[in-house]
């Protein structure tokens, strides 16, 4: 029997909206999971009532979705799980407020402001026996399994030795008022933890997807950041593994137009790119090119199951994360907790070494 998961909206603003409308999406008969969206929560009941009208609809959609507060969402008996959209500063917060409820949560990346408030998170979640996962939507597109499939069990380009990964979307942040979330600092703003987050999670899952290196003490790190009132708008991080067998090379900018490919492995034999829309982290196809000049192998990937665009590609990760409660799971193998312990690790190691510091590091 197909499952049904009844969400709960946390948070009214873009991120939320994107993932609402791909779970509300028309899907074929053979899709995995029924997702219905049960309630809205924000900050205003009128608020609340825009969001439906603009972005729920179809067959995920309730006879009535409720617009509630956050707090009657995490206790309403109408809701199973709820999606966390809210900037990353009060993702802690709610995280705990939902669990305390028995609700499973899928928190948006970065699920926190740093490895602390995770530990705290998992505890409460592991202590009242509800899953969590972090939302990264990319690490659960069919054209990624692909990907690695090619890299590790097929070993197609060979031992794998440098892995590199830029997001630079040119968000002209010197045109943003101080105040947006982006590049305020009471708001979780910088590079690193809006984009920078990205890179570190592809380069995990491009060159270690069977975790290897289980904890920060497996990893050599080195970076710069570029810091303007206390955030970063750049960063380039150098990670390695101990025995330096393989690189990482990882940087994200505000400032930049990124071109090339979004990522790139190489490998003894060969090396494979991830092809992306410009400026979007989204995987879209792949192709790998031979040292030995034998042809090609390219692949496009749509978004959308139904073969159309304008999807995100969200219902990916709702799937796998519905799938898994369903199954009695507390946590997701792809996006681990382990996973998220590892990524925040990385970010904090590497504020630590610039001095970019958040009110919650103290």
């Amino acid at each position: 029997m197909t499952p049904t998961i009844r969400w709960g909206i946390i948070g009214a603003g873009k991120i939320s909206a994107k993932f609402t409308e791909d779970i509300c999406r028309k899907r074929p008969q053979t899709a995995p999971v029924n997702h219905r969206i049960a309630a809205i929560g924000c900050s205003s009941s009128e608020k609340g009532r825009v969001f439906v009208s603009e972005h729920v609809s179809g067959p995920s959609t309730d006879t009535t979705v409720a617009s509630l507060t956050y707090s009657e969402v995490y206790a309403s008996s109408d809701v199973d799980a709820v999606y966390i959209g809210l900037p990353h500063v009060f993702h802690k917060q709610h995280s705990l407020e939902a669990i305390a409820q028995g609700k499973h949560v899928l928190c948006e990346k970065p699920c926190f402001m740093n490895l602390n408030e995770l530990e705290e998170v998992l505890r409460a979640a592991q202590t009242k026996g509800v899953y969590f996962m972090e939302a990264v939507w990319v690490r659960f597109f069919p054209v990624m399994q692909e990907v690695t499939t090619h890299l590790h069990d097929l070993r197609t380009i060979g031992d794998l030795k440098r892995c590199v990964v830029n997001y630079s979307p040119n968000i002209e942040v010197d045109a943003l008022p101080l105040t947006d979330r982006l590049i305020d600092r009471k708001l979780g703003g910088g590079a690193i933890m809006d984009i920078g987050v990205y890179t570190i999670h592809h380069y995990r899952m491009l060159m270690d997807p069977r975790s290897r290196i289980q904890s920060m003490k497996d990893l050599d790190i080195e970076s710069s950041q570029s810091l303007v009132n206390g955030v970063d708008y750049m960063t380039s991080i150098l990670v390695s593994p101990k025995d330096r067998t393989s690189q990482g090379i990882l940087t994200c900018s505000f400032y930049s137009f990124g071109t090339g490919p979004f990522a790139m492995v190489e490998g003894t034999l060969g090396k494979l790119e991830i092809l992306t829309e410009q400026g979007m982290p989204a995987p879209l196809g792949y192709t790998i090119t031979f040292r030995d000049g034998r042809d090609p192998i390219s692949k496009s990937w749509p978004v959308s199951q139904d073969g159309g665009r304008g999807a995100f590609g969200f219902f990916y990760e709702a799937d796998a994360f519905a799938l898994d409660i369903a199954a009695g799971k507390l946590q997701n193998d792809t996006v681990s907790w382990n996973e998220s312990r590892i990524v925040l690790g990385i970010v904090d190691a590497v504020r630590r070494a610039s001095g970019m510091t958040y009110e919650q590091d103290f």
